[in-house]
């Protein structure tokens, strides 16, 4: 019960620093409440801070390597605990880094703007260019 209710504290915190917010304030067009595009973005933002965040990384590595001891000795055992100590911090970062809660809410259609919804490297000022 304690978990739940900070989860619930961390979302509704979530949705009121969200750099997206721009989002909400233009999705005006469409049949899409701006309701579903904040609970679509801070759903997202909590799982995206969940797979980001040191802390629980270390945790998913932990989990991991605790399945891994419930194996079997032998090659099974030891490829999981070779391969989760090799690739589990690799795919997390890959998730994070492609996988933004912006573009997820706007490809399930929970999002509409009007405006410009991404950041776009070569549109920006600083070493990006034109």
């Amino acid at each position: 019960m304690v978990i739940l209710c900070l989860v619930l504290l961390f979302t509704v915190q979530v949705v009121y620093s969200l750099p997206a917010m721009e989002i909400l304030t233009t999705n005006t067009s469409g049949n899409h409440s701006s309701v579903d595009c904040k609970i679509c973005l801070s759903a997202f933002s909590v799982l995206h801070f969940a797979i980001t965040d040191p802390y629980w990384k270390q945790v998913y590595e932990m989990i991991l390597a605790q399945m891994c001891t419930l194996l079997s000795p032998g090659f099974v055992k030891t490829m999981c605990t070779d391969l989760g100590a090799t690739y589990l911090q690799q795919a997390l970062t890959l998730i994070s880094d492609e996988v933004q809660p912006e573009y997820l809410c706007r490809g399930l259609k929970k999002c509409k703007t009007t405006g410009k919804l991404y950041w776009n490297p070569k549109e920006s000022e600083g070493h990006w260019g034109k």
